[in-house]
């Protein structure tokens, strides 16, 4: 049944052009999205975008796609992304 999961996952790409546009595969879950800060969850784990005056211009969730405006000043994986908070404090 696990591989059955695994072939069903779009593969997980980020495209930055000129730091003021990105395109994400892979999407699984948009967790928060701020002028400042948007945090994803990918099939490869937590995404946090940080820059300003960022919005999501386009999600289709079905095709695993978002795609992000703004001034792009930071991208970080980060594993822990869609745990609870009690989750990753007692890790």
């Amino acid at each position: 049944m696990e591989d059955n999961k695994n072939k069903n996952l779009k593969k997980h790409s980020v495209l930055i052009e000129n730091r003021s546009k990105m395109q994400i595969t892979g999407v699984c879950q948009v967790i928060s999205a701020q002028p400042n800060s948007i945090v994803i969850k990918t099939n490869e784990g937590g995404l946090s975008i940080s820059g300003s005056d960022l919005h999501v211009e386009k999600l289709v969730l079905e095709d695993s796609f978002l795609e992000v405006v703004g001034n792009v000043t930071m991208v970080k994986y980060n594993n822990n992304v869609g745990k609870s908070f009690f989750k990753r404090l007692f890790k």
